[in-house]
Order: structure tokens, then C-alpha cells, then sequence
């Protein structure tokens, strides 16, 4: 039960992120025109990937906290790191951001996008940073106010543009606008803790940089379907797409909830049976995410359009079968927290490369096919990590308990 309890406070933690980007959505759905919301999703696809290929710094400082208590000059660390990979994502981005939305938009518009793609990916990578430690002590009051402190302005920000007819670009300068808190809370604790020192540093790197290049495949991999046909089909097509990856983006609070939930339980686990008794505890979410799954797949077609308006029944199929890339994920999700310390960090990111491949071979393969056809290429990824992940996971030797130092490479 106190388990239960856990994973419902984190969801509701994270919800409010959740909740606050599809109130977004649906305001920009119903306010502009298929263009507008063409460029706003790409910006948000854009600047959400940027935030997102850093998150296994996060992932690092949440693990070496579990497995070894809080360090020193940790979060200076890693809010350094972090910022520098995010710096270098956004000068790829914001290339590939000016080719898809100049065909939409005025050039004054174009370069507001960009200075938006920046400030949501900086207040994006605040929440990630910001979060790892309570992640790690299971504290959900401090996640919710940290996820809080950027989705909600944005919200506001964003609502008070459309009230006031600012059209596209005031939506986009309301965005610059309610990313700027978390910002500045990550500015504000990163001079507090600059001054310590972290013990073990290289440690923290090897494992940093191990799980970077897994997220940094994961993170495009989450993208790649959107920005793919954002680059090579109509603003129409777009606007579907972008609204149906939007709703489906939701549904990793769920799946991010019980990676967190497990963090403290799985993440301690050195060896193959540790994991499956710390699995066996989280059985009843496990199985609740995937009845929820099953129904949110079936009310889709019906929902999407109901909700977004009913210029957007296509995105509610689409919905439905970008859903179907979770049921592969579910079954991995929580064996990836010791995955690195069990089988070796070489195959997290061996993992991680396979499912970006898969995908993007589906979409090269596929290019001139239906959307439907497109939108299956996540679940593709998906089924060849799982059956990658499981048939390592199986190998391992039950008897070898690696520390993070000793893990196999």
C-alpha cells in the first residue's frame, strides 16, 4: 500500500507537467490555424528533444544518490554537464527548426521560434535537473513544485496571448516568457552548490556519459516520427501528427512515474534476482498502466476529435497506434534502472542505438507511406529494444553483484 501510495503522489507530481502541456495543446489547437500549430508543435518537439538528450546526466546523479547518498557538489556538476550538452542539441535543432518552419511563417516570426526553442528547452532542462535529487529521496511535494515552477506559467502565459489575440507570435513570446522561473531556480541553486567538490567524479562521468548516449537515442527516437514528417509533408499532415504526439506524450507520465517509483526499490539491485524480487513488488502499477494503456488505445479515435475539435480525426487514429509503442516499453522500463550495473553500461547504450535504428529504418523504408503507416515506426523501435533488453537481462550472471565502479563496459 505505501508502495501504491508512492506511485500516486509521484503521478500526481508529474501531472501537473502533463496536465498543463496538453491544456496547452488544446488551446493552441483551438485558437490558430493548421499552420500556427504546425510551427507552435514543432517548436515545443523541438525544444521538449533538446531537454530531453541530457536527461541521463539526471539519470546518473539520481542513481550514484541512491546507491551512495548525496554528494557534494553533485548538482553543480551535473547542471554543467547538462547545460553543455544542451547547447550543443540546440545549435543542431535550431538548424533543422528554420528549415521546417520557414515555409510557415514570416522571418520575424522564424527567429522568435528560435529564441522560444531556447528558453523552453533551458526551463525544460531546469525541471529534469532540478528533480533528480527528490527522485531519489522519494519526495513528491519538491517534484511537484519543481514541474510546477515551469509548466504552469507556461500554461498562463500562454492562455493570456490567446485572450488577447497576439496570434502565433504572441503565443511564442508567452512561452519565452513562462519559461523563465525554472531558469532562474536552477541559476540560483547552481551558485549555492558551484563552490563543493564531488567525490569519485570520474565515476560519475563514466556512468554520465554511458547513459547520455542512451538518452540522447531514446530522446530522438521519442521525436524522430514528428520531426520526420515535419521536414517531408504538408502543414496539414503536421498539425495531425503534432496534436496525436502531443496526446500521447501524456501518457509517458505514467511510465516515468513508475521508472521513478522504482528508482529507490530496483535501482539498488547488483544482480539478476535482486531485480526480479524488487520487480515483483511493483506488479499492481505495472498492470494498471497497461489496463490503462489498452483503454486510453480504444477511446482515442472518438476522444481526440472531441476534445481537439473535429478537424482532427486523423490525430486520434494516429493516437491510437503511437499508443502501441508503450506495451514493448512496459515490459523493459524497470529492468533499465540496474540494466547498467547488471549487464554492463555498453549495453544501454547498445540498447538504446538498436531502437533509434529500427525506427528510423521503418520511416526511410516507409517514407512514402500513409501516416498510419509512419506512426507504427515507434512501436517497430520499441519491440526490437524489448527483445534486446530481455535476452541480456536473461544472460546475466545471477552471482556477479558489480558496484558502479566495477560494472562491466
Amino acid at each position: 500500500m505505501k508502495l501504491v501510495r508512492r506511485f500516486g503522489g509521484t503521478a500526481a507530481a508529474y501531472g501537473i507537467s502533463s496536465v498543463c502541456t496538453f491544456a496547452l495543446t488544446i488551446v493552441v489547437a483551438r485558437a490558430l490555424p493548421e499552420s500556427d500549430v504546425a510551427l507552435v508543435g514543432l517548436v515545443l518537439a523541438a525544444g521538449t528533444l533538446a531537454a530531453a538528450v541530457g536527461a541521463g546526466i539526471d539519470s546518473a546523479a539520481a542513481r550514484t544518490v541512491v546507491r551512495s547518498g548525496p554528494a557534494p557538489g553533485l548538482f553543480a556538476r551535473a547542471a554543467r554537464l547538462r547545460l553543455g550538452c544542451l547547447a550543443a542539441t540546440l545549435a543542431l535543432l535550431a538548424v533543422y527548426l528554420v528549415h521546417a518552419i520557414r515555409p510557415l511563417a514570416a522571418d520575424r516570426v522564424v527567429a522568435l521560434a528560435l529564441g522560444c526553442l531556447v528558453a523552453y528547452a533551458v526551463g525544460s532542462s531546469a525541471a529534469y535537473v532540478l528533480c533528480y535529487e527528490p527522485q531519489a529521496h522519494g519526495d513528491t511535494r519538491r517534484q511537484a513544485a519543481v514541474q510546477a515552477s515551469f509548466a504552469v506559467p507556461v500554461l498562463v502565459a500562454v492562455v493570456a496571448a490567446v485572450a488577447l489575440d497576439k496570434g502565433v507570435a504572441g503565443v511564442l513570446a508567452a512561452i519565452v516568457l513562462g519559461s523563465a522561473p525554472a531558469a532562474c531556480w536552477l541559476g540560483w541553486k547552481y551558485l549555492r552548490s558551484r563552490s563543493a567538490t564531488v567525490e569519485d567524479a570520474a565515476a560519475f562521468r563514466s556512468l554520465a556519459a554511458a547513459l547520455t548516449i542512451g538518452t540522447v537515442s531514446f530522446a530522438v527516437y521519442q521525436r524522430l516520427d514528428l520531426l520526420f514528417v515535419g521536414a517531408t509533408r504538408a502543414s496539414s499532415d503536421v498539425a495531425q501528427y503534432a496534436v496525436a504526439n502531443r496526446v500521447v506524450s501524456g501518457f509517458s507520465l505514467l511510465t516515468a512515474t513508475l521508472v521513478i517509483v522504482g528508482l529507490p526499490t530496483v535501482g539498488a539491485a547488483s544482480s539478476r534476482p535482486e531485480a526480479l524480487r524488487a520487480l515483483a513488488r511493483l506488479r499492481v502499477p505495472l498492470l494498471a498502466i497497461g489496463a490503462a494503456l489498452a483503454a486510453c488505445a480504444v477511446v482515442a479515435p472518438v476522444g481526440v476529435p472531441f476534445v481537439f475539435g473535429s478537424g482532427y480525426a486523423t490525430a486520434g487514429v494516429l493516437t491510437s497506434l503511437l499508443l502501441l509503442q508503450y506495451a514493448p516499453l512496459l515490459t523493459y522500463s524497470l529492468i533499465n534502472i540496474p540494466l547498467p550495473f547488471i549487464c554492463g553500461r555498453r549495453t544501454v547504450v547498445i540498447q538504446a542505438v538498436l531502437l533509434l535504428a529500427v525506427e528510423a529504418a521503418w520511416l526511410v523504408v516507409w517514407r512514402g507511406a500513409d501516416l498510419t503507416v509512419l506512426a507504427l515506426a515507434p512501436l517497430a523501435g520499441q519491440c526490437a529494444a524489448a527483445a534486446f533488453t530481455w535476452v541480456q537481462f536473461t544472460r546475466a550472471d545471477a552471482d556477479r553483484a558489480p558496484g558502479i565502479a566495477e560494472a562491466r563496459t
